[in-house]
Parts: structure tokens; sequence; C-alpha cells
């Protein structure tokens, strides 16, 4: 069926063999397309900046004119120019996008995606109802893959092993194993950042050595908790099952669709369930490996990347339905930021026969999709308020950095929400405008705050750019702070041009003349990782006479 058929592979991270995208769909992709053309935004981010890796992916859509697109966009890697120039470079592509992270970023990332994007392959169930709110098509993609994760005839050798990232409140698990007396093995990127776990750290696996971890260890955990702490279902699950290896799995809703506690899947809700259970494990070998083959039995006639993706593009080729529907968008007022001080009678005649009030600012520049982006949020999610996201600017070094907002609400609750957001950012419906005036105003003094999950949505995506300078790092939270200049630098590193090039002196007097902090992320993290002497040097010399 698709042996005759080209798909333009572009996710993040498509040729790192450590990742879960190589991971899940390369060798099944392989298998069923004729011809699959490899783009990786991550390596060409790295090797070229993110201007050349837009340009040069427009510049092979020119070329390949594949069938398909699926891609997997994890922030704002892909300007929204970009999104909305690859359809109109390939009329006749059908373009998917796979989204994981629902539970995360289903309001503020993936819904802002909809107008770009024919399919979505999707892990959370529990947002489909919103896909089908907006017409468009899922299929889920939530499995293993069986070419690479299978079955390996070889003796035990560990108790108790956990492969991925210390997210969320993983080392803290692992930790109270290791305390507890329990044999752990963890590798992964990140956990050399706990010297407590140096003796049991395998560093980051290829996945043919991961396959063989999972089939040396008695007891596979999966932990599956989100970034922000929540359940999620995770592929890590099929995994291991596919390895006909038994695993430990953290609560979530979404594997008992399919899978039956204590007879192909066992759970925990709590670190001592945990604990107990492992030992129990530990100890019951023969109820662990039944449930284990009956897991695999199921995983592989049910979950395999290859028999979704099948399902998926089975359905897709036959589909001749347009799914990018027209949208209609209300008036949209624009207030100067010292205009909401006038008279209430004065403010009502200004915005008699708009639909949502804006504000424009000489500190900020607005992109060109904020309006459209923001005006649907509103409409979809029935909310008062929008919230979108900023690029933090320099003439000296350009966008730098942004702080996602959605995850500021998240880790920090409301108040420190409400001071880091101006109003610049905000789209606000008329009628809540009017009926709040007296708040908004004591908002924009940092007196009031009318932003909270109730009345208001998020653009994780900046749709402005601010030329403040007052804005402050949240470096200590995953997902909340997106250093913009470690990927310039890694650009610098990787091309030779680190020490030759003025962006870091640049880089440095910008922290040194207004944000000192962005110096300190630079001292604590960037420099650190790129081991380069001279730019070392240069930046603890400037902090010197700095602090």
């Amino acid at each position: 069926m698709l042996k005759n058929k080209k798909i333009l592979f572009a996710t993040w991270s498509s040729k790192n063999k450590n990742w879960h995208a190589y991971q899940m769909w390369d060798s099944p992709l392989r298998k069923m397309f004729g011809e699959v053309i490899v783009f990786d935004p991550q390596e060409e981010i790295a090797n070229k900046g993110k201007d050349q890796m837009n340009q040069t992916f427009l510049k092979l859509l020119e070329k390949e004119k594949p069938d398909y697109v699926f891609m997997w966009i994890m922030f704002e890697e892909f300007y929204l120019e970009t999104l909305e120039k690859m359809r109109a470079i390939c009329p006749k592509t059908k373009f998917i996008e796979f989204t994981g992270d629902d539970d995360i970023k289903f309001e503020d990332h993936t819904f802002q995606l909809f107008p770009f994007f024919d399919y979505f392959f999707i892990t959370q169930l529990q947002y489909e109802k919103w896909y089908k709110k907006a017409t468009k098509k899922t299929f889920f993609m939530c499995g293993a893959n069986t070419h690479e994760f299978k079955p390996i005839k070889t003796s035990k050798k560990y108790d108790v092993s956990f492969v991925g990232t210390p997210k969320s409140d993983r080392a803290e698990i692992m930790r109270f194993l290791m305390n507890n007396g329990i044999k752990i093995r963890v590798c992964g990127a990140g956990w050399e950042k706990y010297p407590e776990f140096n003796e049991v750290y395998g560093g980051k696996i290829p996945t043919e050595d991961f396959t063989k971890l999972i089939n040396e260890t008695r007891i596979n955990l999966c932990l599956s908790k989100n970034y922000f702490g929540g359940p999620h279902l995770l592929e890590r699950f099929f995994e291991i099952n596919a390895c006909k290896s038994f695993v430990l799995t953290e609560y979530c809703d979404g594997y008992y669709t399919h899978f039956k506690e204590n007879e192909d899947i066992v759970s925990f809700k709590s670190k001592k369930e945990l604990l107990e259970k492992v030992k129990y494990y530990l100890k019951n070998e023969k109820e662990r490996e039944k449930i284990a083959k009956k897991a695999y039995n199921k995983t592989i006639k049910s979950f395999s990347s290859e028999l979704l993706l099948k399902n998926a593009f089975k359905i897709i080729e036959k589909d001749k339905e347009n799914t990018i529907k027209k949208q209609n968008f209300g008036k949209i007022l624009y207030l100067k930021e010292n205009e909401i001080y006038e008279s209430l009678e004065n403010m009502k005649k200004k915005v008699l026969g708009y639909d949502c009030i804006c504000f424009s600012s000489e500190k900020y520049n607005i992109l060109p999709y904020k309006d459209k982006m923001q005006y649907s949020a509103l409409d979809f999610f029935n909310k008062s308020i929008c919230v979108a996201d900023v690029y933090n600017y320099s003439s000296l070094i350009g966008n730098y950095s942004f702080i996602c907002s959605r995850g500021v609400q998240e880790y920090f609750g409301d108040k420190i929400l409400n001071k880091l957001v101006k109003l610049p950012q905000l789209m606000i419906k008329k009628d809540y405008f009017i009926k709040n005036i007296e708040q908004i105003r004591n908002f924009a003094k940092l007196k009031s705050n009318i932003l909270n999950l109730d009345n208001s949505t998020f653009i994780s995506i900046p749709l402005l750019i601010s030329k403040r300078k007052d804005f402050v790092p949240m470096q200590n939270k995953d997902h909340l702070y997106f250093p913009l200049f470690e990927s310039e630098l890694l650009m610098l590193k990787n091309n030779n041009k680190i020490t030759k090039n003025t962006y870091i002196l640049k880089l440095l007097l910008f922290s040194a003349l207004y944000n000192r902090e962005v110096l300190k992320y630079l001292m604590t993290n960037t420099l650190k990782k790129s081991k380069n002497d001279k730019m070392i040097k240069c930046a603890n010399y400037l902090s010197k006479l700095i602090f």
C-alpha cells in the first residue's frame, strides 16, 4: 500500500538512536514506506542554528514533495511562518503531528498546531474529546517497536532498573529504593547530576543496550509521571512488555483501558506500595514471569508500533477530506497601556463593536500569528483571558530566552504568574474587560491577580518580542525557562567558532549591563557543559568584576 509512497520523518532527534522518536518509528517506517527521508531539527539547529534549520526544511519540502510529513514539534523550533509555508509548498501532502504530552501541553501548545496539521498521533486518550470538538482526526500511537524491543536469552543481573531522565520525583523514588536496601540500576541523561547514584549509573544507552538491560532485569520500573507530577501514559510500559520482561508501573488510568491489574499489569501509587511490591515480586519469580508473559502476548498482538502505524495509514490513505477548516475571527481592539485609566464611559465607547481587547506598548513587538491564535484559544476553550508567551530580546544578542507562563502557574501558582505577565501578553474578552476594569488596572500596577486556570488560557509559543531588560530567568524547573542563547553557543561550538565569534562577548556584556541572572545561568549551566577553557576564563573574570 505504501511501498510507492514517500514520507518525510521530521521529528525532534529523529537521528538519535538513544531517543524515543528513532526507537519507536525509524525501522517500522522504513519497513512500510518505499522511501523514508529523515530530517532532524535538533541536529540541524545544533549545527546550523534555528534560522538555517527552518530554511533547510522548506527547501527539502520543495525538492522532495513527499506524500506524507510526520513531525513531532517539541517547543518553538519551527517558526509558525514555516508551518504555514509547508502546506503552500506541498498542497497535496498529508501532514501528521505526534503529541505525546497532551497532559501537560494540549491547551497551550498542541491546540496552537491545529491549523497546520491534518492528523494527530496521540497517547493521552483523555484528550481525544478535544480533538473531536475541533474535528481533528486522531490515532492512538503509544506502543513498542517490536523490531528493537524483544526477548533476549540472558541471565538476570539486576534486581530493579530504570531508564529515563530524572524528571519529576524520579530521583526521589530511586533514592528511596536504594536507601531501603534495593539493588538498583539507573540509565539515561541527567543522572550524572546526582552523585549518590554514581555507583549504579549506567550512562546514556543506545536501543540495543537498553533492550539488553530490560532483559537482564527482574523488575523494570515505568515511572509515568509527567513534568508537572501528573499521571502520564508512557511508551516505556509497552517496550518492557515487548521484551517479555516484568514491569512495575506507576499508576495511570490510561493503561487500564486495555490491561487488568495483577493479570497483565502491576502498578503502584506510592513509594511505600512500590517498595512492598518490589520485595514481593523479587521473591515470587513464577508469578512475575506469568504476568510478564501475558503482557508480552497482548503487546505483540495489539501494541506494536508497526501495527499502530499500519492501522493509522490504512485509514489516512483512503481519506480524501481536507481537515483544515477556515475559522471566523472577531474584531480585536488594541489599546495603549495608559488608556485603561480613562473613564469607564470613554472605555465603553472605545470597545463598542469589538469582541476582544489587546494592549500595545513601545516595549513589545507583536508577531504575525498572535491575534489569530489568541482569539482561537479564547473561543475554543471558552475562557475570558488568553496569555501569550514572549521572547526576551536585546539589540546586542537578539532573542535570548523565554519563560513559559503556563509552567510558572503550575510550579509557582497564580501570585507569581500575575507578577510575571504584563498587559501586552493578554487578549481579554470585551465583556470581561468592562466588568473587571478596576482589577485590570490594579493588575497593571502589580496590585491584583486576574489570571488563574479558571478564567485564563495560555499559549506556550512566544507571540511577542519584549525589549524589556528586567526578565529574571527561572532556571530551577524543567520546561519553564528556555535559554535560547544555549542553542546559539552550541552551534558556534560545533562549528569551531565559539572564540572567533563575538556572540559570547556580547552575551556576557549584556549580562553585565542589564541582566545578571543570565550570567549566573551561564556560569552554573552552559559554561560547565561547554568545557571551553577560554570561554570559562572570560566568564569567570567578568563574573568577579560584577558580583
